[in-house]
């Protein structure tokens, strides 16, 4: 999951979901982050969605925990 939202959206919806900050390192645990989205339509708005959680994992990559996102948002989506 990315940790920075572009302004172009194309993995099936209109609002690319994304982390709020960084991955978590292996010592760091599980860890609570926030999502947030943003959208190609700039009148369309900034959206915080559901918080998730994040574990690193050895091998270089990491495990969430999703949840339904924010609805409110026009198509919300999580991309990788």
């Amino acid at each position: 999951m990315s940790e920075w939202c572009v302004s172009f959206m194309g993995c099936g919806g209109y609002t690319g979901l994304c982390l709020s900050g960084s991955h978590p390192t292996l010592e760091d645990g599980v860890v609570t982050r926030e999502v947030v989205g943003a959208n190609a339509w700039w009148w369309l708005g900034t959206y915080k969605s559901t918080s998730i959680q994040v574990k690193a994992c050895p091998g270089d990559y990491y495990v969430y925990e999703f949840v339904k996102p924010n609805t409110s948002a026009p198509g919300p989506t999580y991309c990788a």
